[in-house]
């Protein structure tokens, strides 16, 4: 099969300056070297510690940095472990039987994409990523790079990554001193994402498969939701399919509270909705325009400092780094950048989405390593941006209702990873048996409701009005991979799209509902999301509904349809959005050798066959 798609990563233009870090602060930056940095977004320029303007110093203060996570980085070409942030990376992806081509070659983009993952940081802050002791690996998709930004890959270069990565695996061996180690074979636990094409029903091969994939092996997928912002049904494959966490980018201003504005150029919903035509059939697809709220969270994803690659493989042989542009950095250089882009707000929630994993390992098992609960968790503990509005509305029976359920641009808000740490550790961390039952007002579970039945989950501590209850609920799309013998004749199917429904009531003594109070039904996405001011004090619950499907083309035979779903939910306060408790950089520094880099990628994500 030829190289069948133009790609484009989701790329940065760059400014030149240099890297530093405070001698005062050289103590905190060993103890805790855990920091992406931003420069230029402060009020008077300071720069910005990304992980502790996130939250991730809780996990970090716990003893969690990610080291019993996998996170896969797929994109087009590979991080280049040269760098002394990513030294560490030894596992890479790509089908050995494709020979001739760019496949597998450094990439200056999976670089930079790799150290927000899980850059290890030796001595200065900014070395480190969100999840600094993950287990990285890194897959390549791309057969050709070409002089637009964009790439090409085949369908068998693409699929050998994904397949690879969340579903064959790789040993992974831990070292537990004085010679005792111990090697396991080990799936991602986690796939981040940063390119796309022009999809915005997410009904492409890529956008399914992975969606089959997510689902058939149980990952967390983070992708990127392009640049092609500020208008709207711009979200494109695979950031437009529905089993992956879609993550938005948030603008480095330079107020007392940075990163609280999506960026002008960060692709957003509302995206057209895709029926597919029934198997076998010759009818077309029914597409309902502008629908589907198709991000899910956002993360900064500009003025980042992040690893440089210079060397002559990748993009810099065939792409936009080309002709006139210092390709000889060595494993300490550094991009200072002034607008990158959605592909550095994906690998931020990857990390943060590794922590939880890294904490599920140790504490939880499968259930709380369950994408549906992961996606849960970082969603409903996401702080809410100003302007803020998912649709919600009082209808004539005095129930706050949306069928929207997201914001368009920023999906439930910007990731908090302090409040991520809370959701997940405390309170209900899950229930046996996928039943509902009686839990804390802050918790989790991965559940299941069934056809005619609701799932309850009764709140035991009474309520108070006026506190911010936020509630999140997501499952799957269930869509299938078919391998062939020849991975180019590999096919897809979309096979069953359930409607749930998110519900909190007013209960009784005996924790039965009285009074619907609140309520997200959208028709059109696999995500639903509340965030209200409780009107009375009193006995709350949460109801998940079966309502119905969009499209069910399997033949399950006789008995109530079910799904499985995570679902979080919290009556903490949501904060204001936060203000600048880490600005850093405003005493004496020393200089560290990181030279700038100039480079362009297109806004728009190309796609030709």
């Amino acid at each position: 099969m030829q190289d069948h798609s133009k790609r484009n990563r989701f790329g940065w233009t760059l400014r030149r300056g240099a890297v530093a870090c405070i001698m005062a602060w050289l103590g905190l930056c060993i103890q805790s070297a855990k920091a992406v940095i931003s420069l230029d977004a402060g009020p008077n320029g300071e720069g910005v510690i990304i992980n502790t303007l996130l939250g991730a110093d809780t996990f970090y203060d716990n003893g969690y940095y990610g080291q019993n996570s996998v996170v896969a980085n797929i994109e087009a070409g590979a991080i280049w472990n040269g760098h002394e942030s990513l030294t560490q990376v030894s596992t890479y992806i790509s089908d050995p039987t494709i020979t001739g081509t760019q496949l597998g070659q450094f990439d200056y983009h999976a670089t930079a994409v790799g150290m927000a993952i899980g850059g290890q940081g030796q001595f200065y802050y900014y070395q480190a990523g969100i999840a600094p002791l993950v287990n990285l690996w890194s897959g390549s998709i791309a057969t050709q790079f070409n002089t637009d930004g964009s790439f090409n890959d085949t369908q068998q270069s693409f699929i050998y990554a994904y397949e690879q990565a969340m579903q064959v695996g790789r040993p992974v061996t831990y070292n537990f001193g004085n010679g005792v180690t111990f090697t396991v074979n080990r799936t991602a636990d986690v796939v981040n994402s940063s390119w796309g094409f022009q999809d915005p029903g997410g009904d492409a091969f890529e956008a399914v498969a992975i969606d089959a994939l997510a689902m058939a092996n149980n990952v967390t997928v983070v992708v990127a939701a392009g640049n092609s912002g500020p208008a709207s049904n711009t979200v494109g494959a695979p950031a437009s399919a529905y089993n992956n966490i879609a993550v938005a980018s948030l603008a480095a201003d330079t107020t007392a509270n940075p990163y609280t504005t999506v960026s002008t150029f960060s692709s957003r919903g509302p995206n057209d909705f895709v029926i597919p035509a029934p198997p076998g059939s010759n009818a077309a697809p029914t597409v309902i325009p502008g629908v589907r709220p198709a991000i899910d969270i956002a993360a900064p994803g500009e003025d980042l400092v992040l690893a440089f690659y210079g060397g002559l493989t990748g993009s810099n042989t065939n792409g936009i780094l080309t002709g006139g542009v210092d390709v000889t950095g060595g494993a300490n250089d550094y991009y200072l950048t002034d607008a990158s882009g959605t592909s550095f707000a994906a690998p931020l929630v990857a990390g943060g989405a590794a922590l939880l994993a890294d904490y599920a390992h140790v504490n939880f098992g499968s259930d709380g390593l369950d994408p549906r609960v992961i996606k849960a968790v970082l969603m409903n503990s996401a702080d809410k941006t100003p302007g803020w509005n998912n649709g919600q509305y009082l209808n004539s029976n005095g129930v706050i209702v949306t069928d929207q359920a997201l914001d368009w641009a920023v999906g439930t808000g910007r990731m908090n990873l302090t409040r991520a740490y809370t959701q997940f550790s405390g309170g209900t961390t899950d229930l046996p048996n996928f039943a509902g039952g009686h839990v804390q007002a802050i918790g989790w579970a991965l559940g299941q409701v069934a056809q005619g039945t609701p799932t309850n989950y009764i709140i035991d501590t009474p309520l108070t009005a006026g506190e911010t209850f936020t509630a999140t609920l997501d499952w799957y799309v269930h869509r299938t991979l078919t391998d062939a013998a020849d991975p180019n004749d590999d096919t897809v199917s979309d096979d069953r799209f359930d409607n749930l429904f998110l519900e909190i009531w007013k209960a009784d003594s005996n924790g039965d509902p009285t009074t619907e109070v609140a309520e997200s039904d959208t028709l059109y996405d696999n995500v639903q999301h509340l965030s209200f001011s409780l009107p009375d004090d009193g006995q709350y619950l949460i109801e998940v509904v079966w309502a119905g499907q969009q499209y069910d083309y399997t033949d399950e035979g006789p008995g109530p349809i079910t799904e499985e779903y995570g679902l979080a939910w919290s009556d903490l306060p949501v904060p204001e959005p936060t203000g600048m408790t880490a600005i850093i950089c405003v005493a004496a520094f020393c200089l560290r050798r990181a030279r700038s880099r100039r480079a362009s990628c297109s806004n728009a994500l190309p796609r030709s066959r």
